[in-house]
C-alpha cells in the first residue's frame, strides 16, 4: 500500500471533520478510453478505535475505502431513501460491485486519509438489450 502526504484541502478538511464522507464522478480515465466510475471516500484517524497511533490509521484507511465503496455502489446501483417519520430519514445502498481497483490513498492533512477507487463503468445493451460479451474467447 503506497500512502503519500497531500496538501490539505478545505474539501477534505470538512469531511475529516465529520468522520467519514464520500463523493464521486464518472469521468474519462484518457481520451478515447472507456469510462470510468470513481469513489472517493474520506475518514479521520482521532475517532478510530485502537490502541497505537498505526492501529489508527490502519482504521482510517480501512473506514475511508468503505466509504469509497459505498460511493460507488451509489452511483453504480442507486440509492434508496426511507422516512418513517418527519424528522427520521435513511438512505440504503445494496449492490454487487467488481473490478474495483484502489487508485490512490493519501493522506489528506494531519488527521485524515482519502481513498479513491475505481471500476470501470458497464458495458452498453446492444440493441437487442443484451449485454456485449467481455470474455476473452479462443478458437483452437
Amino acid at each position: 500500500m503506497f500512502i503519500r502526504p497531500a496538501g490539505l484541502k478545505p474539501l477534505a478538511l470538512a469531511a475529516a471533520l465529520a468522520g467519514c464522507g464520500a463523493g464521486g464522478a464518472l469521468r474519462d480515465a484518457a481520451p478515447g478510453a472507456a469510462k470510468v466510475s470513481t469513489g472517493v471516500g474520506f475518514a479521520a484517524v482521532s475517532i478510530q478505535p485502537g490502541a497505537t497511533l498505526n492501529a489508527r490509521r490502519q482504521m482510517a484507511v480501512r473506514a475511508a475505502r468503505l466509504a469509497a465503496l459505498r460511493d460507488l455502489a451509489a452511483e453504480r446501483h442507486g440509492v434508496a431513501l426511507c422516512a418513517a417519520d418527519a424528522g427520521a430519514t435513511t438512505a440504503r445502498t445494496a449492490g454487487l460491485l467488481r473490478g474495483v481497483r484502489t487508485r490512490e490513498i493519501d493522506a489528506a492533512g494531519p488527521d485524515s486519509f482519502r481513498v479513491i477507487l475505481e471500476m470501470p463503468a458497464p458495458p452498453r445493451p446492444t440493441a437487442t438489450g443484451e449485454r456485449p460479451c467481455t470474455h476473452a474467447r479462443s478458437d483452437r
